[in-house]
């Protein structure tokens, strides 16, 4: 979906004379290309900010916490589903109850077409038995989360074939593509760094996963 490069540096004569591998890989792309550039003096300054109230009264220049976009009622363990599309209606239901239906059941529709609709463009299984199923919906306000794990590993189609058990599913408006990169930023520090998905796995109760996850943020901090 996205190829993020570090901007070519600046200010050199060699830029001025050819052309930057960095610019040609950027113009023979066939996906979207974010080109980064830190400032000299701050390095990654977003990263290593940290929330501390005791020390700060700016909170607002701190990252958003990953819990902080979890839907109300969306962490749930030990699904049950038998097949892949049995999962993609129950996330779709599960959303579309916290964030209060349409009567007629439209906005779960909506939301389990949108789902499928990002899988046939690509598979979401990224490996270690990790999902990360989205469905961009124009229907509502915000950029949520909802984090599952079913009882057995599921067949997820994914082109390894691999099973998966643990889905971290978002859902957002057109508008905050953003936001949902921030997101899988955020769960790829903790799944690489803390060792979430055993954690996860282990917990029985939505509460134990929730757990899991403070755990996992607290040892970022």
């Amino acid at each position: 979906d996205l190829l993020l490069l570090g901007a070519p540096p600046q200010a050199r004569l060699r830029n001025y004379i050819s052309e930057h591998w960095i610019d040609r890989l950027t113009r023979q792309a066939s996906c979207s290309v974010l080109r980064l550039k830190a400032t000299r003096d701050q390095t990654h300054a977003v990263i290593t900010r940290r929330s501390n109230a005791n020390t700060s009264d700016n909170s607002t220049e701190d990252e958003p916490s990953l819990l902080d976009f979890v839907a109300p009622g969306c962490i749930e363990a030990g699904l049950e589903g038998a097949d892949k599309e049995a999962l993609f209606s129950h996330f779709a239901a599960t959303f579309a109850m916290a964030l209060g239906p349409a009567q007629d059941g439209s906005l779960e529709k909506t939301i389990e077409e949108a789902l499928w609709s990002r899988e046939r463009t690509q598979n979401t299984a990224v490996g270690h038995g990790l999902a990360l199923p989205h469905a961009t919906v124009a229907e509502i306000d915000r950029t949520y989360l909802a984090i599952f794990t079913a009882v057995a590993p599921v067949d997820y189609k994914a082109a390894d074939s691999a099973p998966v058990d643990v889905f971290f599913a978002t859902i957002g408006p057109p508008s905050e593509r953003g936001t949902h990169l921030q997101i899988l930023a955020g769960m790829s520090r903790l799944v690489l760094a803390a060792g979430l998905l055993e954690d996860l796995r282990s917990g029985t109760t939505g509460d134990e996963l929730l757990e899991a996850m403070r755990k996992a943020i607290a040892s970022q901090a």
